[in-house]
């Protein structure tokens, strides 16, 4: 928590310095999202949009690749005129929330360390989980087989054979899953990165909003049974044990009570309910 705090505290110290440098036009060390510069854009070299001493600079507050985009994406975009009247009431209202735009940016920079591809968590998200109810019946199966015949053989009543036969049924039935879990251990974002998403989440869900562009993102977090920050906060326990179930203390513990279904059946849910939607809102940070 203390970390965190201090992670917090150095990043509104960061943003402070940059908007220092903006309002002094001192850019240099500011990302100028040259890679978006395009010389066949009609004025985007005449307006500087993109490069040093660019607008890209003064606006970019993104903490992510993802965020970069939409700002450079942003700005090459043909002019629609009420898309820009809608942006413009949405941008004056965000203008009057100075402590949720610093919070924001501050939790962006604080915990966003990962920049896995979008398409690799987005592909795994659309994935179809086609044996959940068998993965859910294993997942109480194997706890109790395990404890019933463990308790059994230490008290003599069945031969360790059993126990061994267990084991190797065990190894048969896990390969069901073992794919699953490693492209799920490489799909999800590291723990920070979903502290990142969870966080702002979180603000969202609690700020309220007025114009229409801003009430319109605002109800994406509020159209699946349990609020994003509460199903991002079970990703990352999950994805904990996704990406640490390779350990050496982890395998005998799975091969006895088959502890791998227990873990894929919640992520297969938590895919069903939405996970596409919820990637839709995050990717913009």
């Amino acid at each position: 928590m203390l970390k965190d705090q201090e992670e917090l505290y150095l990043a509104l110290i960061k943003i402070n310095e940059n908007q220092g440098l903006r309002q002094t036009r001192n850019l240099e060390n500011l990302d100028s999202g040259l890679e978006f510069s395009d010389k066949n854009h009609p004025f985007s070299s005449d307006l500087d949009l993109f490069g040093a001493h660019s607008l890209f600079q003064l606006l970019n507050h993104t903490s992510s690749q993802n965020g970069k985009k939409s700002i450079g994406g942003l700005d090459q975009k043909p002019f629609d005129p009420e898309s820009a009247q809608s942006r413009s009431r949405a941008v004056l209202e965000l203008s009057q929330k100075n402590e949720f735009l610093d919070s924001m940016e501050a939790i962006g920079l604080a915990f966003q360390k990962d920049e896995k591809p979008a398409d690799t968590w987005v592909k795994w998200l659309a994935k179809e989980e086609k044996s959940g109810v068998l993965n859910l019946i294993l997942a109480f199966l194997g706890p109790l087989g395990g404890i019933l015949g463990l308790v059994l053989v230490l008290l003599g009543m069945l031969p360790e054979a059993v126990l061994g036969i267990w084991i190797i049924a065990g190894v048969g039935l896990l390969s069901r899953v073992f794919v699953p879990l490693k492209e799920a251990a490489a799909s999800i974002p590291s723990g920070p990165t979903l502290k990142s998403y969870r966080l702002r989440s979180r603000q969202i869900e609690r700020e309220t909003f007025t114009s229409p562009a801003l009430c319109l993102e605002k109800g994406i977090f509020e159209t699946t049974e349990s609020n994003i920050s509460s199903q991002l906060n079970q990703l990352d326990r999950l994805g904990l044990w996704a990406q640490n179930r390779m350990n050496l203390l982890y395998l005998p513990i799975n091969l006895l009570f088959w502890t791998d279904f227990f873990f894929v059946y919640p992520i297969s849910q938590l895919e069903a309910k939405g996970w596409f939607l919820t990637w839709t809102v995050t990717k913009k940070s």
